[in-house]
């Protein structure tokens, strides 16, 4: 992607802290809106970006970028260079009313600011932008002036809805009232000043505030009388836009459900190239995860008692980390501000909808790599029948670290069993895939019966495990209970290490499928 040198006026904040994530709300009608956005890299080294678009309306041809053009709903994915370096994003008219947001993601600190004019009408909307905020936090915006009035945009990029009072930082008399309203997950509102108060001639100088419960983006729009006269009343009328082009609360938000079905699998177990039968899978062709059978979870831990997950892990787990992609399960770590949290991730997994004794099961997936990324397929038991971690055992299919890295080309297999923490104990092996296990899917499998456990890749058998105990019962316990799914990416955590300036954010671990069989009976 070719990089030009900054352009006169376009001022950039000097805030960097959040530079590695920033959405950008979006609007263009078919009479001559333009936006343009502009990134800079404060760092000393290339920086890995990635940019996203999102919204209704919003044809391929109607976008462009600096040495490139985007797809519609598409990703451009670039190098920015250090000192100087600068994107420019152009979004054109001619066309049908295009609303929605832009995400830009470096894998270095990077600063954004964006402009939007009337081109041609001769009219600037100047829009001052702000890092995204963290949940319970707030934006303030100067109104400049009586010419016209003021828009607040918020958009909210999460997986709930957001609730937002919109005020003023020193209300005077006249505009000492506050308005509550509510943001849909996926969507951006928008609230005019004069429509909402009662505004005195004086204002001028004075800084609205919006506060919202979420982490949100929010901007503001100060519009000149003619520029404000010319809005299309679709702008005007807007109210809260779904910004994936759904109903609110769609487009792939994962909820949690009340009372879910639990299934059991009690598999006869499966001989070594012996037949089988399929019994539960997840082949990720539908629009989205059935909540039916995947949890998600969110968090560090904490509310498990266990904060960073037990292994000093970095990242905050959020729902919609997970998606489905191309027929793929895409579980997406990033270097992402979540709280006093630096990266977000996600794990799901079957609890409470399917676990199974015995058997075979296996995935096929391809692997994230980067020091500190640590992606997993293991199993934890339905019920603690024989006590907390790990007296009722962990059975880990496959847990890869550092990969690309310290951690080559390995897949780990391990079994965690013995007393509760600390008297637990473990054991496991090491395969070297013969391919690249990051660039291509391999088929990572356990076999697994009363007296023996089996690890493959691409059915080549590499660990057996046969002599387990736990504190708490005699020998097969304890692996002779049902156990269920879990899929994750860590950040960080005591077997890899932190992530380093060498780690390419944001990094994928893709899932094909996740099946389980039977012997035939």
């Amino acid at each position: 992607m070719a990089v030009v040198p900054a352009l006169p006026g376009a001022a950039l904040p000097d805030d960097a802290s959040a530079g590695l994530f920033h959405t950008f709300p979006l609007v263009i009608d078919g009479d001559g809106w333009r936006t343009r956005l502009f990134a800079t890299n404060v760092s000393d080294s290339p920086s890995r970006c990635s940019l996203n678009l999102h919204g209704r309306g919003l044809d391929g041809d109607r976008f462009a970028a600096t040495g490139g053009s985007i797809a519609p709903n598409g990703a451009l994915d670039f190098n920015l260079e250090p000192a100087g370096g600068l994107l420019s994003l152009a979004g054109a008219g001619a066309g049908p009313l295009a609303f929605g947001y832009a995400k830009l993601e470096c894998s270095l600190p990077v600063v954004a600011q964006g402009v939007i004019s009337l081109t041609s009408r001769g009219q600037t909307a100047g829009m001052t932008f702000a890092p995204p905020s963290q949940a319970g936090g707030g934006f303030q915006f100067p109104v400049l002036g009586q010419d016209g009035p003021i828009a607040i945009l918020v958009s909210n990029d999460s997986d709930s809805q957001a609730n937002c009072r919109l005020g003023f930082a020193d209300p005077t008399e006249a505009a000492a009232d506050t308005v509550d309203y509510e943001v849909p997950a996926k969507s951006v509102a928008m609230k005019f000043l004069a429509d909402e108060f009662n505004l005195p001639a004086d204002l001028f100088g004075a800084a609205a505030k919006v506060d919202c419960d979420r982490l949100v983006t929010a901007v503001s729009l100060q519009l000149s009388g003619a520029a404000f006269a010319a809005l299309p009343p679709a702008v005007l009328d807007a109210g809260p836009v779904d910004i994936d082009g759904e109903a609110p609360g769609g487009g792939g938000s994962n909820v949690n459900i009340d009372n879910p079905t639990l299934i059991v699998a009690d598999n006869t177990p499966v001989a070594p190239g012996g037949e089988m039968r399929l019994v539960w899978s997840d082949e990720f062709d539908g629009a989205r995860l059935d909540p039916a059978s995947w949890f998600f979870e969110t968090g560090d831990g904490s509310q498990y008692s266990i904060p960073g997950w037990g292994n000093d892990e970095l990242q905050w787990y959020l729902p919609d980390s997970a998606n489905i992609e191309n027929g793929n399960l895409r579980i997406t770590a990033r270097r992402q501000r979540q709280g006093n949290f630096q990266y977000t991730s996600a794990r799901i997994n079957t609890r409470d909808r399917f676990a199974f004794r015995y058997g075979r099961i296996e995935a096929r997936i391809r692997l994230p790599g980067g020091q500190g990324i640590w992606p997993a397929f293991w199993l934890l038991p339905q019920d603690n029948a024989y006590g907390g971690w790990a007296a009722s055992g962990e059975i880990d299919i496959m847990e890869a670290v550092n990969l690309g890295g310290a951690g080559g080309n390995a897949v780990h297999g391990t079994i965690h069993y013995g007393g509760a923490w600390p008297d637990n104990r473990s054991s496991g092996d090491r395969h070297v895939a013969e391919s690249s296990v990051t660039e291509e899917f391999h088929v990572y499998a356990l076999e697994w019966d009363e007296r023996e456990m089996r690890w493959y890749v691409d059915d080549t058998l590499y660990a057996t495990r046969n002599d387990w105990f736990t504190s708490a019962a005699a020998f097969p316990a304890p692996f002779d209970r049902p156990f269920y799914i879990v899929l994750n990416v860590a950040v960080g955590g005591r077997f890899p290490g932190s992530p380093d300036s060498t780690t390419d954010f944001p990094v994928a671990m893709e899932v094909d499928y996740v099946r389980v069989y039977s012997s035939e009976p």
